[in-house]
């Protein structure tokens, strides 16, 4: 990899089969990875210090419209933008694929 950009972009299981590192932990790079790529730095610090460290924990805390009002002034930012980026993360097939994967391996084993 590059640089976050392209990271942000890449499919976890072909990174887990070139990489030795375990499959949860490339998804946690890649969401960080997206955050970065949607957000300024000095906003990709502020979500980091509520907790917030990756385009997945953002969509999960901002899919609440309580949570996306504090959100949006926790990091300084209208709530409307917050809104926007979002709804781009629930329209990105990257971004989505990637939750689905997640999900997929959080689901207990019968």
């Amino acid at each position: 990899m590059t640089n976050s950009e392209v990271l942000a972009c890449q499919t976890p299981f072909i990174l887990w089969l070139r990489l030795p590192y375990e499959l949860l932990l490339i998804i946690d790079w890649i969401s960080q990875a997206q955050l970065c790529r949607l957000m300024r730095d000095e906003h990709v610090a502020q979500l980091r210090r509520t907790g917030i460290c990756g385009s997945l924990d953002f969509f999960t805390i901002a899919s609440s419209p309580t949570a996306r009002q504090v959100l949006s002034q926790t990091i300084g930012l209208p709530a409307d933008l917050v809104e926007a980026i979002l709804q781009s993360l629930q329209t990105d097939p990257i971004s989505l694929r990637l939750a689905e994967v997640l999900d997929a391996l959080r689901k207990p084993v019968n």
